[in-house]
Parts: structure tokens; sequence; C-alpha cells
């Protein structure tokens, strides 16, 4: 029986440490804020890096061994926010939020107030957050779970120290941003899986109005959206990326699909086609293709075998193409300049030569090889031990460059 015991606890120290490695390799965002400067957020751990990832610092806030990171936004390479969890015990308890702010990237940590929650039933742990300033910001934090959720809009006017509930909310969870205090746009899933929706509001999130976006004629036969993560800029200027896949997916033509990017002009009263990539292999029905602008270039990539093509779409629409096979798997991407940026795959990746050359820049990475070293998160197993696992991903901020898959 006692070698039963040690031959089982073996097992499972070993299948723990394995986890551990795995979610220590494993990124739930990233963000290259300037040139070399960045973060990147992978289970309780949040690195900084100020030399292209060279080094990295784990600058997350002091937290409970129950309490755990579900949200990054960062403002500039000095101010940022973090949302912090701590899960219920059991089905009838609520979980915990507050939210942690910087002004000294990460170096000290001030705190909320606990985020009254009020009556609301079935609040995940974690939360989506976005800042106009140092002052005004909003918070998305899931409700339910399955395939239907939802989420509930939260906002702050002092910096993220206290949250209220807004009166109006998009459907579905997502990403969002805003003009300005009046004017603002979220897109999102309101099943599993599928990005279809979009809202925009210009009473302050008192209501929403839901977006419909059609595909340019070029586009045919690719109809169908999957709304990219927006981009809000100063005096009502933003953009919004749009996957365009046929409606009878999966039975349809090859290299059918296309990434299209609206502008608009008046905080999202109005859009117009700035840009048009046709001939997107390998995109899934209703799938998000992260994508945005780096240098007014459209920035994209397309899985090719076992290679990644990036492509740059400049403003008039001639088109670079660069193939690398440093990785295939992208699921994000951060540029500061069309040249300069990160892409977040199998490991975490960096170019400053616009793709042409990678460079694996992963935290906790063997720097004379490349290959990611073990960093085993601080976190204890029990009581939540699946949550360890299966992290929550939440997506937090818009890069200026993108990736299509």
């Amino acid at each position: 029986m006692r070698k039963t015991c040690g031959i089982a606890l073996t097992a499972l120290c070993s299948a723990l440490l394995l986890s551990g490695a795995l979610l220590a390799q494993q990124l739930n965002s990233m963000k290259l804020l300037a040139r070399k400067t960045g973060w990147a957020w992978s289970g309780n751990h949040l690195y900084w890096t100020t030399d292209n990832g060279a080094q990295w610092k784990d600058i997350a806030p002091p937290m409970p061994k129950d309490e755990w990171l579900g949200g990054v936004f960062f403002l500039d390479t000095s101010t940022g926010w973090v949302v912090l969890a701590r899960p219920g015990k059991n089905d009838d308890d609520e979980p915990q939020l507050r939210v942690a702010f910087t002004h000294d990237a990460g170096a000290s940590w001030s705190n909320s107030k606990p985020v009254e929650l009020g009556q609301q039933k079935g609040v995940q742990a974690g939360g989506n957050l976005y800042f106009l300033d140092a002052l005004r910001g909003w918070m998305q934090v899931g409700i339910g779970g399955g395939m239907h959720h939802g989420g509930r809009l939260m906002a702050t006017q002092d910096g993220g120290k206290t949250w209220r509930y807004t009166p109006g909310n998009p459907r579905g969870v997502g990403d969002f941003c805003f003009f300005n205090d009046k004017d603002g746009i979220f897109t999102g899933e309101e099943g599993v899986g599928a990005y279809d929706v979009a809202y925009v509001t210009h009473d302050g999130s008192k209501t929403w109005q839901e977006l419909s976006l059609k595909a340019p004629a070029q586009a045919a036969p690719a109809d169908y959206p999957a709304y990219g993560k927006p981009v809000c800029q100063a005096g009502k200027h933003g953009f919004l990326p749009v996957a365009y896949t046929p409606t009878d997916y999966p039975n349809h033509e090859t290299l059918s699909t296309a990434l299209v990017l609206f502008a608009t002009a008046d905080g999202g009263e109005t859009w117009n086609v700035d840009r048009v990539l046709l001939k997107l292999p390998d995109i899934s029905h209703a799938e998000r293709v992260p994508s945005a602008l780096a240098d007014a270039s459209l920035i994209g990539a397309t899985n090719a075998g076992r290679k990644a093509r990036l492509a740059v779409v400049a403003p008039g629409g001639e088109t670079r193409n660069v193939t690398t096979e440093a990785f295939r798997s992208v699921g994000d991407l951060s540029f500061v300049s069309a040249s300069e940026g990160w892409v977040q795959a199998e490991s975490l990746f960096s170019t400053t030569d616009g793709g042409t050359s990678w460079a694996n820049i992963s935290p906790g990475r063997d720097t004379r090889s490349g290959v990611p070293r073990t960093v085993l998160p601080r976190l204890t197993l029990p009581p939540i031990f699946a949550q360890v696992l299966d992290p929550q991903s939440q997506s937090t901020m818009f890069s200026f460059a993108s990736v299509v898959m």
C-alpha cells in the first residue's frame, strides 16, 4: 500500500511539474508598448522588458495564494492596471475582484477597494480592461459560462480606485475601446468561438446599437463577418478589421476568405472600407483574425503549410509578403512600426526587420539556445486545481499590428 501511494504521489508530482512548465510557457497575452519595452502575461506572472526580451522582470503585484491575475492593460510604459480575482470556494460563492494599478512600470502597486459586484450572479474570475487616460477606464466582467455567456461593463473615473456598473451593456464578451466618454465600440462573441457581434455606443454606455458591416464586392463570395479587435484613436478616428468567410463554409473554394480594414472618423457613426487583403487560406468560419496598423500599413499573416506568411498592405493597396519557418500557429501580434514587433505563437518571437528574421524572446527561455526554460508559477493547486491547468485567457488591448492566421 505504501509503495502504491509512493508511485501515485510521484506520478502526481511529475504531472504537476509538467503542468507548471506548460503553464509557464503559455502566454495569456502580451504587448509591445514602445521600442524594446513591453509586457507578457503568463499565469500569475506579469513579465516586463526594456531590452526587447533579452531580460525579463516579473512585476506582478503581491497577491495571496488563492488570488489570480485576470486581466492586464497598460496605457503607456509607466501606467498600467491588472485585475486580481479570488474565485468562490464553492458554486454558491461569488468571486471577489479588485484592481491594482501602477504608475512606475510595476515598481510599486496600489489597490482599489474590492469591486462591488452587487447581486449579479455567475460572475467569472477575470475582466477585460481599457483606459482612455490615467483616470477614465472600463472593465468587462464575464457573466455565466458554457455555450452562452455574456458580460457586465463597469467604469471608473478615478484611475481604478472605485468601479460602478454602466447603465447599458453590449451582448457577449470580447474587446472594446472608447474614443471619449460617449463614443465606444465593442466586438466579441455571444457563443463560443464565433466573433460575429459588434456594437457601438454614443451615449456613454447607456445604450448600445448593433453594428453590421457588409463585405465589399471584391471580397465575394466571402460575406460572413468575424470582427477583430477595434482601435480607437484621438479625434474620433479608429479602425476595425473584419475577416469574411463564405456563408456556406466549409463548402467553399480555396483562397476565398478576405480581411477588410474599416475606418471611421466620427467615433463609429459611419465606417468606410480602407483596404482589403484577399485570398487568405485556412481561415475558419467566424474565426477572428488578429489585425491592425503599423506605420499606416496593415500587417497580416496567413498559414502556408508549416510556415507563416506575413503580408504588409500599404495604404495604396501595394502588398509585400514575407514567409517564415520560425512559427506557424500565431495567436496575436503587436508592432510599434512596420519593422519592429512581437508575435505570440508557439513561443514569443520578435523581429526588427519586418519579419525577415525572428528571435525567440519568451520569458524564462535559455538565452543561449532560445529554448524556453521551466519557470514554475507562484501558485498552490488546491482547491482550484482545474484553473491552474486551464488558466483564463483575456485580451486586454488592441495591438498596432497584427497577424492573420
